[in-house]
């Protein structure tokens, strides 16, 4: 029975209830009550016989001291009971003070530290950055006492990375899996861990590179900036002829992102950039908001236009033309060009009209690793992208030239400082830091367009979409882009060939896979940027994205149906040069001669290669001394795989191991 009474008192200890010693005294009570009357009814029930109902007496019989002495005994039970419930329940409650306690002083120390911050940036200049203050907070969230540990490696990892240079950098060796693709984007991007060879002769002022590896490039502008003008087409009442009206009614659809850029070359004789600048600046009434004299803004629009040099397959002034196009379809939608100021919509037509203002038709790492005055001058930093800004403001240093003369200065200021900021955007160094940044300011708080900095920003991102929107086209328009930025890029490594140095990743005609360098190009480059564009700009990014992905399929399809085969480029140039007709004569002639090689014996597949090729190119002409010697007015000719014409002959060298192994 004392067993029991205990293990009723333990089970109610632990209930852990908040009354529990009322709890045990009442069972106590009970207990001790319920004990006394079986006690008593057994002294009346076993104790006489001479009532009818008793039973057997009991031996030995009931004593009360031994009675008295278990009660007691119960008694101090409870009594123990009832101190080991208080001693718990202090015990907890010390507990919890201790723990309350160390929070609170957790919580004074960051207090703390937060007023001896705010009384030092009362009496001095606050010179800590956000950086080092969010560092600091994590740094204190970490050593709370509510982080797991989990938590606290990863705040850990936060740290380390805010505390380096590399925020917006990726990795390159995580990124293509390609080898090729992953050389051609450190080139491009300017990768700091990629090594580019020094050209041999990259100090000398003499030599076959012409307008590059000497001063000529960097007093091109001058000479640029001092020629005369011929402006006949310049109507002095203002008016326009029929010719710039046809015109001007075909811009009247440059609002359609579709807009082709090369009917406008076709109709604008070649002046594709003036004609879409002039509607655009009439468009918005630039000229009267800013006082522009329109023939003086004709006259400096003929300026800039013939600083693009014709010869560039690319760089040149369609490109222009197209990247304005481009940059005023994203900035006049009702999200972005309701928000900036007038000076703004202004600076957001000069950017892209000057971007690639006096372009040599070769990279940054070119210049670079050249040695070539201009990176010297702006010792290797967005090399060209400061040669475009500071030559066309060298230019409007002209009265003659200066579009800006009528605006205040703080205003002309403004204007200056948007565009170097845009068109130094344009820099493919920098392109994954613009991602990175758009894409964290996107995903955070948003854009407050109350902000200059936040404005700028969406502008800086809306120029970089717009230089390398040629993915983005339709697919006629994006292949005849992929040409011509082939072309250019194959004169660079014609270059490169001639001075006798490794040519760079997808600039060799005779090796380069176009639709490997289109898929890296959209994949790494591309993509990223116009996803992160399109979280902006929503609905009105559907068509590019679209037109992205379609391309992106065109130019994967077209490298899994491409044979791997080095194609002579005589045969290209023979298949290109000639009607249908003459590539089918030319290909049956190949195929006799491949047939016949396969029987002669031969040192290796390699040397049956070399003398095929020999065959059939006995009057190879030699290297053009410089890509830039080619005479004004030849169309570039681009070596892309295509038409089945070629592709028979494709098929036809695939089928010789010695063609095929060659590679």
């Amino acid at each position: 029975m004392v067993m029991w009474y205990v293990s009723i008192l333990v089970i109610f200890l632990q209930l852990g209830h908040h009354e529990l010693q009322r709890h045990i005294f009442i069972y106590s009570i009970l207990f001790l009550g319920l004990y006394c009357a079986c006690v008593v009814f057994m002294l009346y029930f076993y104790g006489s016989t001479n009532n009818f109902f008793s039973g057997v007496e009991l031996s030995p019989p009931i004593r009360f001291d031994q009675e008295i002495v278990f009660v007691v005994g119960c008694a101090a039970v409870m009594g123990a009971i009832f101190q080991l419930e208080h001693f718990v329940k202090l015990n907890a409650i010390t507990l919890l003070d201790r723990e309350s306690y160390m929070n609170q002083l957790y919580v004074a120390n960051i207090d703390l530290r937060r007023q001896l911050r705010k009384a030092k940036s009362d009496k001095e200049v606050d010179l800590e950055a956000p950086l080092s203050r969010a560092q600091e907070i994590l740094k204190d969230v970490k050593s709370s006492p509510e982080i797991d540990e989990l938590s606290a490696k990863e705040l850990e990892m936060i740290v380390e990375i805010l505390a380096s240079d590399q925020l917006y950098s990726v990795n390159l060796r995580e990124q293509p899996a390609d080898a090729d693709v992953q050389d051609w984007l450190s080139n491009m991007l300017m990768n700091q861990e990629h090594k580019f060879p020094t050209l041999p002769g990259s100090i000398k002022t003499s030599g076959s590179l012409s307008s590059m590896d000497s001063t000529a490039v960097v007093t091109a502008s001058n000479t640029a900036a001092n020629s005369g003008i011929s402006t006949p087409w310049i109507k002095k009442n203002g008016f326009l002829t029929s010719d710039e009206t046809a015109i001007f009614t075909l811009l009247d659809n440059v609002e359609d992102i579709q807009f082709d850029i090369f009917e406008l070359d076709r109709m604008s004789n070649h002046r594709p950039l003036h004609y879409i600048s002039w509607y655009l600046f009439r468009k918005h009434d630039l000229f009267e908001k800013f006082k522009i004299p329109e023939a003086k803004f004709r006259h400096w629009i003929t300026k800039v236009e013939q600083g693009y040099k014709p010869t560039n397959p690319y760089h040149n002034s369609v490109h222009a033309a197209d990247v304005t196009h481009s940059m005023h379809f994203y900035v006049t939608r009702p999200r972005l060009w309701d928000r900036l100021s007038s000076e703004e919509r202004l600076a957001t037509l000069i950017a892209p009209i000057i971007h690639d203002y006096m372009h040599p038709g070769v990279n940054n790492a070119f210049l670079i690793s050249t040695m070539n005055p201009l990176s010297l001058r702006y010792n290797d930093q967005s090399v060209l992208e400061h040669f475009h800004c500071a030559s066309v403001f060298e230019l409007m240093s002209r009265e003659e030239y200066n579009i800006l003369a009528s605006m205040t200065p703080d205003c002309r200021k403004q204007v200056r400082d948007l565009v170097i900021s845009m068109v130094l955007a344009t820099d493919m160094a920098m392109h994954f830091e613009w991602i990175g940044k758009f894409k964290n300011k996107l995903n955070g708080p948003g854009f407050n367009f109350d902000i200059r900095a936040d404005r700028k920003l969406v502008l800086n991102m809306a120029i970089k979409c717009s230089d390398v929107n040629n993915p983005a086209k339709r697919l006629d328009q994006c292949k005849k882009w992929t040409e011509l930025i082939m072309e250019e890029f194959f004169a660079q490594g014609d270059e490169e060939r001639r001075r006798g140095v490794p040519v760079s990743m997808f600039m060799n005609r005779e090796t380069t896979d176009i639709p490997k360098c289109q898929i890296g190009f959209i994949e790494f480059i591309v993509q990223p940027l116009f996803e992160a564009w399109s979280g902006f700009m929503q609905e009105d990014a559907a068509i590019v994205m679209a037109n992205i992905q379609n391309n992106k399929q065109y130019w994967k399809t077209k490298a899994e149906r491409q044979v791997s085969v080095v194609v002579p480029p005589t045969i290209s140039r023979a298949m290109k040069n000639t009607t249908s007709e003459s590539a089918a004569e030319e290909v049956a002639t190949v195929n006799t001669k491949l047939s016949s090689q396969q029987n002669r014996a031969a040192p290796s597949s390699g040397s049956r290669a070399i003398s095929l090729a020999s065959e059939l190119d006995q009057s190879k002409p030699e290297l053009p001394p410089s890509q830039f010697d080619r005479p004004p007015g030849q169309k570039p000719v681009v070596d892309v795989p295509s038409g089945p014409s070629l592709l028979a002959t494709s098929l036809s060298v695939a089928t010789t191991p010695g063609i095929r192994n060659q590679r």
